[in-house]
């Protein structure tokens, strides 16, 4: 099971992510590791800036003819997700190279109710609940890898704020609360609103700056403070390097107990 509880193991993802954080320039910037000016879609994002391409871990992604994203592949372990949408147009499933898969399911009004995984071999889920039309929790359910029933182990409780989730209380399955995570958010339109579905079990590795929340939200994200019960306390801030259509061409993430985290985005 790679993730048990992918949250509350978050302090475990910026460990892995510290191993492979490299300088890498991009192709199409002219060898200046930016992107070029005529930016219009994203095709890949590069985890870190090491000249040397094969060092880090860049996704490519590959769009459908009528332009919705059709697969994300992880160069380092060729892993790749492929979508399928439905007739609305929505992502219905997602499926990996090694047996991953992911579910979604939507309710009348087109949200999104429920993601449905199987992730190495357990098959967990998270239900959303929505307060007025506006996502307000995320349970976590899980099988623990046994092949039995699914059981609640945690709730999320999202409190949004200007369309961004911007406080999110952690409940153990007896409903003790653990500690809560916020977040800061600036001006700049959420770009990733798309990718963070494939980033559905956090296999990625971009931390809060993509993950399922992100889905959720309006604007780039730029900071927080993470205090869960059980894993390490930290605080985040992250800048942005936009292109000339606003979209992060550069993000960094500065940690609070010293680490810093770079990815680069690559648009044609």
């Amino acid at each position: 099971m790679r993730s048990f509880l992918v949250l509350l193991a978050i302090s475990c993802v910026f460990i892995s992510l510290h191993s492979c954080q490299k300088e890498v320039q991009g192709d199409g910037g002219g060898g200046s590791g930016q992107p070029p000016a005529s930016n219009t879609r994203l095709y890949r994002i590069q985890e870190g800036t090491d000249p040397n391409l094969d060092n880090d871990t860049i996704w490519t992604i590959n769009y459908t003819a009528d332009g919705k994203i059709h697969s994300i592949t992880d160069s380092i372990y060729a892993d790749s997700n492929v979508a399928t949408y439905d007739a609305a147009g929505r992502i219905s499933e997602l499926k990996g190279t090694y047996g991953d898969k992911g579910t979604f399911i939507y309710d009348a009004n087109g949200q999104l109710t429920e993601i449905r995984l199987l992730w190495a071999g357990a098959k967990e889920k998270y239900v959303f609940t929505y307060s007025n039309g506006v996502v307000s929790k995320k349970s976590y359910f899980t099988d623990a890898g046994t092949g039995g029933a699914q059981f609640l182990w945690r709730d999320y409780e999202y409190t949004v704020t200007g369309g961004n989730i911007s406080n999110i209380k952690v409940y153990d399955k007896n409903g003790t609360l653990l500690g809560n995570e916020t977040r800061t958010y600036g001006s700049q339109q959420n770009k990733f609103k798309d990718v963070a579905l494939f980033n559905y079990g956090g296999q990625m590795g971009t931390s809060q700056m993509i993950d399922i929340e992100t889905y959720f939200s309006k604007n780039l994200i730029t900071g927080g403070t993470y205090n869960i019960s059980g894993a390490s306390s930290f605080s985040y801030s992250n800048t942005y390097t936009l292109n000339a259509q606003q979209a992060p061409s550069k993000a960094v993430m500065n940690l609070s107990y010293g680490d810093v985290f770079t990815w680069q985005f690559y648009y044609k």
